[in-house]
């Protein structure tokens, strides 16, 4: 009955979009609260520690670690990082990082936990630039915004989401060269 119980109520919270990733980092010497999601793009870069541009590696489901979270499946993605854009940990190029997202079913033993998918499905081979935190409790970065955090690069080129209101400092355009894309990231004074 408690099995079924933790299931349901880990189904019931993902579900609902309660968001868990403050939780996982209370206590651990970094606090994954970063607020409404900004609306000018400007606030939106400045918000993120860490914003790369990446490739999508192998991935393997877990169960956080953070004890705030028990019963709680992240999926942890290799991220082969192709440029730092901007970052406050230690990143090189070339370097691989582990990034954990949200949702996924997983066997342990007798048991079977289940957390909706409320971040993005990455999938192996995805070109993208991915605007990130750092939770000490997973020793993984986590998407700072949920999706709006995972710009998808096509031909070059990057789709500014929606919830984005105010693109005016990249002249007004909500797609962008992945060049341009950096240049503007690197030109709001944002060291790497």
């Amino acid at each position: 009955m408690g099995r079924c119980v933790a299931v349901w109520l880990t189904v019931v919270l993902g579900l609902v979009g309660v968001d868990n990733r403050a939780e996982m980092a209370k206590g651990q010497g970094n606090s994954m609260d970063y607020g409404p999601l900004p609306l000018k793009f400007e606030s939106y870069v400045a918000a993120a520690p860490t914003i790369v541009h990446g490739k999508i590696g192998s991935n393997q489901l877990k169960l956080a670690a953070a004890q705030s979270t028990p019963g709680v499946v992240i999926r942890v993605h290799d991220i082969n990082v192709l440029e730092v854009l901007k970052s406050d940990k230690s990143i090189e190029n070339g370097q691989v990082i582990a990034v954990s997202v949200f949702g996924g079913r997983l066997q342990v033993g007798d048991r079977e936990f289940i957390t909706s998918e409320t971040d993005p499905r990455l999938k192996p081979g995805d070109d993208v630039i991915l605007f990130l935190g750092y939770s000490q409790a997973e020793r993984a970065f986590l998407l700072v915004y949920g999706s709006p955090s995972v710009l998808y690069v096509h031909d070059e080129s990057v789709q500014i989401p929606n919830a984005i209101k105010d693109v005016s400092y990249l002249g007004g355009r909500r797609t962008i060269s992945v060049l341009e894309l950096a240049k503007a990231i690197r030109e709001l004074g944002v060291k790497r």
